[in-house]
C-alpha cells in the first residue's frame, strides 16, 4: 500500500512538472519572439497559453507581457485593456504597481502629445481616451505614487472638456484625499481658472467672475511667489476691470432711474473695491456730480 502511494505521488509531481516546464517553455518561446521584435507572434503564444493553461499561477506576468507587446506595436489601446485584464482576472499579481504604471506612462504620452491617438480609432477623443486611462491609475492605487499626478491632468481634461460639474467633484475629491499634497497649490490655481474661463464679459449675473477673483486672491495669499503668480496677476487685472465695468453699468442704471442714492453707493464700493480700475476714476467723478 506504501509503494502504491508513493508511486502516485510520484506520478502526479512528474504530470505536474511536465505541465510547468510545458507552460514555462512556451512562455521562454514567447519572450524570444518578443525580444526579436516579433510582438505578434508573442503576443499570439502568450494568448494561447492564458487560453489553453488556466491553473497556471504566474498568469498575470503572461497578461502583463501582452500588453507591454502591443505597447511596442504602438497599439495603446489593445495595450491599456489588456493591462485592465491583470486586474479583472489576476488580481494577486504580484507586479500590479508595474502594471498601474506602464497604464500611467500611456496616459502621459497622449497627455503630452507624445504619441498620436489609438491607432485605428478614427473619431475618438483623446482627451476622453487619457481621462479614462487616469481615472483607472487612481483607482486601482488612489495613494500610489501616479495618484495625486493623475488627479491634477484628470482636473486639466475635464476644464479642456468643460465638464465642470464633474469637475468641481474631482476638487474636492483632491482636497479631501491630498491635503498635505505639494500639488495643492495647482489645484487652486486650476480651480480659480475653471471659473476664469466661465466668466461672462459684461452680464448681471458675475457669479463667476466673482469666484475667479476669489480663488486668485486666496492663491496669491497662500503663494506669494508661486509658479502661477504672475499669470494670476495677469488674470486679476482683466477680472477686476470686468467686474468694476459691471458695478459702474449697475451705478448708471440708477441713475437714470433717479435713485441717486443707490448709484452712489455702488459708486463707493467700485472705489473701494477696484480702487486700480480705470472705472473707480470714472466713478470719482460721478460722484463729484451727484453731490
Amino acid at each position: 500500500m506504501f509503494k502504491f502511494l508513493k508511486f502516485l505521488f510520484f506520478s502526479i509531481f512528474c504530470v505536474f512538472s511536465l505541465f510547468a516546464n510545458s507552460v514555462s517553455e512556451r512562455f521562454y518561446e514567447g519572450m524570444s519572439a518578443f525580444n526579436q521584435g516579433k510582438y505578434k507572434k508573442s503576443i499570439k503564444i502568450f494568448k494561447k497559453i492564458l487560453k489553453k493553461d488556466s491553473d497556471y499561477n504566474d498568469l498575470g506576468r503572461i497578461q502583463e507581457q501582452i500588453g507591454i507587446s502591443y505597447e511596442h506595436l504602438g497599439k495603446y489601446k489593445q495595450a491599456f485593456e489588456a493591462y485592465e485584464l491583470v486586474f479583472l482576472n489576476y488580481i494577486d499579481y504580484v507586479n500590479l504597481e508595474n502594471v498601474v504604471k506602464r497604464e500611467y506612462d500611456i496616459a502621459v504620452k497622449l497627455y503630452n502629445e507624445d504619441i498620436k491617438p489609438f491607432s485605428g480609432d478614427d473619431g475618438i477623443d483623446s482627451n476622453k481616451t487619457v481621462l479614462k486611462i487616469l481615472k483607472q491609475v487612481v483607482a486601482h492605487f488612489p495613494f500610489g505614487p501616479y495618484a495625486e499626478d493623475s488627479m491634477i491632468k484628470i482636473i486639466d481634461i475635464l476644464i479642456r472638456l468643460k465638464k465642470y460639474d464633474i469637475l468641481e467633484k474631482k476638487i474636492i475629491f483632491f482636497r479631501k484625499n491630498y491635503e498635505n499634497s505639494l500639488l495643492l497649490e495647482e489645484v487652486l490655481f486650476q480651480e480659480g481658472y475653471s471659473y476664469f474661463i466661465r466668466r461672462k464679459k459684461v452680464n448681471y449675473d458675475q457669479t463667476n467672475t466673482d469666484l475667479a477673483i476669489s480663488k486668485f486672491l486666496e492663491y496669491t495669499k497662500l503663494y506669494p511667489d508661486g509658479k502661477f503668480a504672475e499669470k494670476i496677476t495677469s488674470y486679476l487685472v482683466e477680472l477686476q476691470d470686468v467686474a468694476s465695468e459691471q458695478q459702474f453699468k449697475i451705478a448708471e442704471f440708477y441713475i437714470k432711474n433717479g435713485n441717486s442714492k443707490a448709484a452712489g453707493r455702488y459708486f463707493n464700493d467700485l472705489i473701494k473695491d477696484f480702487p486700480n480700475t480705470s472705472w473707480a476714476k470714472l466713478a470719482e467723478q460721478k460722484l463729484a456730480l451727484l453731490s
